[in-house]
């Protein structure tokens, strides 16, 4: 944590896995820099909260394209739902990746799996 802490803590708070105020004990019994801690959880954070921006903003536009209220006409309705989509799908990889660099940082090979449950119950 010393020498790659930047890194580690970026990696840490771009995963869903783990609750935020754990790791904030428990990079608080390392030899964290307060620098590296603060700028991998500003980075690190970033695109969470990008997300929630996003999601809070469209609200609105949301309820009206369910309700059929829309103003947005049929083309914009699909392009409003395609970003929509894109941007979920977008923020799943980015938590997905950010697992993987972690237990791949932290020589973790096993980890967590992050890919779906196979649904072949023979296996």
């Amino acid at each position: 944590m010393a020498t790659d802490g930047l890194r580690v803590v970026t990696l840490i708070r771009m995963s869903p896995l783990f609750p935020f105020n754990l790791i904030n004990y428990g990079l608080g019994l390392t030899k964290l820099r307060l620098r590296d801690y603060v700028l991998g959880s500003v980075v690190g954070m970033a695109p969470a909260i990008l997300l929630f921006v996003y999601v809070g903003s469209t609200l609105r536009a949301l309820e009206q394209v369910f309700s059929g209220t829309s103003e947005l006409g049929t083309g914009g309705t699909a392009l409003f739902a395609l970003g929509f989509a894109a941007t979920l799908l977008v923020a799943v990889l980015v938590g997905r990746t950010a697992a993987q660099a972690l237990n791949k940082e932290l020589g973790d090979d096993e980890g967590p799996d992050l890919q779906q449950p196979s649904l072949d119950h023979n296996a």
